[in-house]
């Protein structure tokens, strides 16, 4: 699995603060889609033990919904 950021905290995907991974690969393609760079599965970076411990210590925090 490639994903192209992990962003934290996030307040414009949500209620509250939030942890996002925007994956890559996707199906849709949307008229006007605003991150078409994703559509492609094999673009983005490979889904490590890093980003995961990463998103892990992000959702730790007591104020991430």
């Amino acid at each position: 699995m490639n994903y192209h950021n992990i962003t934290y905290p996030d307040m414009n995907n949500g209620d509250g603060l939030r942890v996002v991974l925007w994956l890559s690969g996707c199906s849709h393609h949307c008229y006007n889609c605003q991150n078409p760079q994703t559509w492609n599965p094999g673009s983005g970076i490979p889904f490590d033990e890093s980003a995961k411990q990463e998103i892990f210590n992000e959702l730790s925090k007591d104020y991430i919904s």
